[in-house]
């Protein structure tokens, strides 16, 4: 599954990139979607492979970090892209003859420079998470 995965997401970069027609904001949103897909998915493979072969059920906690961020990070990538896409749709069918002039074509990276941005803050010190210690220190109540 994961071969098909990154051969259709390939196959999608390859088309879009040969062929100048489809050089388009809508077209550009797939290759957004692709590139998130395969980091996704590239994300989650190795972990769920040693779970199933190795018998491996435990996880490094900065590896684990690192794993919520990237699943994180780029689901709310995928979402933003979503997000614009319906507006580049919506604009196309509400106000075709504008549709040129209001998406021009800067405008879907502008997109992702802001889809992008929008979790780092939380990670870089936003976020308030503990490492959690070996063995929790109890008090003697008197």
């Amino acid at each position: 599954m994961y071969a098909i995965a990154i051969l259709g997401n390939f196959t999608i970069l390859f088309i879009v990139k040969s062929e100048p027609s489809l050089h388009g904001p809508m077209y550009y949103f797939l290759c957004m979607l692709a590139v998130t897909d395969l980091v996704l998915s590239t994300s989650i493979l190795p972990k769920t492979l040693s779970i199933f072969w190795f018998n491996s059920g435990e996880i490094d906690f900065n590896a684990c970090l690192t794993q919520l961020y990237f699943i994180y990070c780029f689901s709310w990538m995928e979402s933003g892209i979503f997000v614009a896409m319906a507006f580049d749709r919506y604009v196309a069918i509400c106000h075709p003859l504008r549709h040129s002039t209001i998406l021009t074509n800067p405008w879907p990276w502008c997109c992702v420079v802001a889809c992008s941005y929008c979790p780092i803050p939380y990670w870089q010190g936003g976020g308030h998470i503990a490492k959690p210690t070996s063995s929790p220190t109890r008090t003697a109540s008197t």
